[in-house]
């Protein structure tokens, strides 16, 4: 009994609010059902004022006491008194809601004027950026947004930036489509960047290590130990060692001593080819020791020993994270002026470094960066968006050379990835399903097959073999990490749309080699992403709030000039 007291109370209240203070009551409005009832309800209790105005006005007989030549007036003096303190009441909550509107943030001269000085470009090569489609991408592979765009075979009318000039937005593109990478303006961009250095250094130092191993097998191989010297090398040492003993025995006298040193003799003999056995294997017997006495050390010292710290692409303080955002914020409205009464931006690339979901921390991390990214975004554009998710910098991965090396050169062109399906509104939540769907069928059905045609399996010459056989063991190894890599890119993408809803929509999943240092041997399936994003340009549309502002501010529109008319005409009809 006291609940349902209590509740009929909060609503008694809450209509008391609708009726005298609505615009309190519409900020706590959370759907459109309830904003219609507050206003409902105000538009009846004015109604309702209106015509106690009325009743009081003759009821008192007011229409005496008015001085004026028109009855209408005299009649009427109240209710039009009512009105026009109405008017003059929602007047000064405008005016003080404009008052106390936050200034402008400030803008970012070198987000605004890298911004300006790119389209200015565009300007001078004959290209109008207001009728152009304009895409903005969220980070780069290790090696720079050319590298993108090179492995693309992008022919770019406007070049981007320098990756010497430090800025923190690089425009390019063509008659196309202009593309703005915020290289140092987004949290996906200064991960590229912070991540891209460890990248490269990783892959250098792997290439090397498997280099110098496929000689040293090499070397192994072409020249066996019994001919290197070291077994004979050995066998003379061994022989000193053992002739002091040999001929302390004989001195001891005796024929047992002397047929003991005979027999010692006969077996050191005999044993000479498994001496040169064990001596030609000693190299790898030795070096496998020793390498599971390090991989022994290296896992006591990884028990043993504190958690390492955070690697410095995951480090990232609240007041950095701000200053981006605030970045890509500024960014968003330079192009919103730029581009009215039109749509900014027709959709997003999100170019992430492939090691990024070789673990759940990373993932989860990267997921973070980008959601925040593209909430700004749609904030900031008032817009429904597309997203083409592409996973770089393959060729920097384990196993990736001997794949790429054997893959047909006229296959590279190809896409490696998922065009997803639009989802419609009315089913978000099976948004999730459909990633992880995605996502399991690249790397567990998709590239799984291709790396086992790669494998040679025709061996004969022993020299080779052995090449050909590290090869395929290091495209098994990536396939495996392929496998692996598949829950962290579903968790990566559901994390980036979690709370975007309906107004942000994956359209597209795919992997890209961009080529380490411009390798073009190293550079494959980004020929075939690009004209997919073209052809996807339209699938861009103003959000419903700005739909529902939209159509609100010309209803104010309609109603403000009826009303000017209305009191035009009565005005006229009392003079």
């Amino acid at each position: 009994m006291i609940a349902l007291i209590q509740k009929s109370l909060f609503r008694m209240v809450d209509g008391i609010v609708a009726a005298f203070a609505p615009v309190i009551a519409l900020k706590h409005a959370d759907s459109k059902w309830k904003r219609r009832v507050v206003i409902g309800i105000h538009v009846a209790f004015a109604s309702l004022v209106l015509c106690g105005l009325v009743a009081a006005q003759i009821y008192f007989q007011l229409d005496t006491f008015v001085r004026s030549s028109s009855p209408m007036i005299r009649s009427l003096w109240l209710p039009m008194v009512g009105i026009l303190g109405y008017s003059t009441a929602w007047s000064a909550w405008f005016v003080a809601r404009t008052l106390r509107q936050p200034t402008e943030k400030p803008l970012f001269d070198s987000v605004t004027s890298a911004l300006r000085d790119g389209l200015d470009r565009f300007t001078r090569a004959g290209i109008d950026p207001r009728q152009t489609p304009i895409y903005l991408i969220l980070g780069s592979p290790a090696g720079g947004i050319r590298e993108f765009f090179s492995s693309s075979h992008i022919d770019l009318a406007v070049l981007p930036s320098a990756e010497e000039a430090d800025e923190p937005v690089q425009v390019c593109g063509n008659r196309d489509a202009i593309y703005v990478c915020c290289r140092d303006s987004s949290l996906v961009g200064h991960y590229a960047r912070k991540s891209a250095s460890s990248l490269l250094k990783t892959a250098t130092n792997r290439c090397n290590a498997e280099t110098r191993s496929s000689h040293d097998a090499t070397i192994r191989q072409a020249q066996p130990a019994w001919r290197s010297g070291v077994a004979a090398r050995t066998s003379a040492e061994s022989a000193k060692v053992a002739t002091p003993a040999f001929e302390v025995a004989v001195q001891s006298g005796g024929s047992n001593v002397a047929s003991f040193g005979v027999s010692a003799t006969a077996t050191m003999v005999g044993d000479a080819p498994a001496a040169e056995r064990i001596v030609s294997s000693g190299d790898t017997t030795i070096q496998r020791v020793q390498d599971t006495l390090q991989q022994i050390e290296t896992m006591a010292v990884s028990v043993l020993q504190p958690r390492k710290s955070r690697p410095q692409e995951m480090r990232l303080d609240a007041s950095d994270a701000d200053a981006l955002l605030e970045r890509l914020e500024t960014l968003c409205q330079e192009i919103v002026t730029l581009r009215e009464p039109y749509c900014p931006i027709n959709g997003v690339l999100a170019l992430i470094p492939l090691p990024a979901c070789d673990n759940v921390e990373s993932s989860d991390h990267v997921g973070m960066r980008l959601e925040r990214d593209l909430k700004t975004i749609v904030d900031s554009t008032d817009s429904q968006l597309s997203l083409q998710v592409i996973f770089c910098d393959f060729d920097l991965c384990e196993g990736s050379q001997p794949f790429l090396d054997r893959f047909p050169e006229n296959q590279r062109h190809r896409r490696l990835g998922a065009i997803l399906p639009a989802v419609p509104a009315s089913e978000s939540e099976s948004v999730a399903a459909s990633l992880d769907k995605a996502t399991h069928w690249i790397c567990n059905e998709l590239f799984p097959p291709l790396g086992y045609r790669l494998m040679s399996r025709d061996l004969q010459d022993a020299t080779s073999d052995r090449e050909l056989g590290m090869g395929n063991h290091r495209i098994q190894r990536l396939i495996q990490q392929m496998r692996d890599r598949g829950d962290g890119m579903s968790r990566m993408l559901r994390r980036s749309v979690a709370s975007m809803g309906n107004r942000l929509r994956i359209r597209g999943c795919f992997l890209a080699a961009t080529g380490m240092a411009g390798h073009a041997s190293k550079q494959a399936f980004c020929e075939g992403i690009v004209p997919l994003i073209l052809d996807m340009q339209n699938e861009v549309q103003w959000s419903q709030q700005r739909r529902d502002r939209d159509r609100w501010q010309r209803s104010m529109a309609v109603a403000i000039y009826l009303t000017i008319g209305a009191a035009v005409a009565l005005t006229t009809m009392m003079f």
